[in-house]
């Protein structure tokens, strides 16, 4: 659990994400992102760095998520938007910055 404050200004004023997000199911995505905005500072810059392409498929064999598509990312956090991608080893990387709406 978080301790930030329920203070409006007392979150985070920025929030960097490396590979989380493309690992977390389906049904908690959303949750997820709401958690983010909860200990977030209002208008928190946020950067995200997650596989948005892979050569495999989207789910492995247990039904995990491997990856996600740039716009599963937008719709859930939509004050984002990608500004590079890079692949290493097969799977596309994708940096998105921006605010937590």
């Amino acid at each position: 659990p978080s301790t930030a404050s329920s203070n409006p200004g007392a979150g985070y004023a920025n929030i960097f994400v490396c590979q989380v997000l493309q690992h977390v199911p389906d049904a908690a995505l959303a949750a997820t992102a709401a958690e983010l905005r909860r200990v977030a500072r209002p208008r928190a810059r946020i950067m995200l760095l997650e596989s948005t392409h892979s050569t495999r498929a989207r789910l492995d064999p247990d039904r995990q998520v491997v990856f996600r598509r740039e716009l599963e990312y937008r719709q859930v956090l939509p004050g984002i938007s990608a500004r590079a991608s890079v692949v290493i080893e097969g799977e596309q990387h994708t940096l998105f910055t921006g605010s937590l709406l």
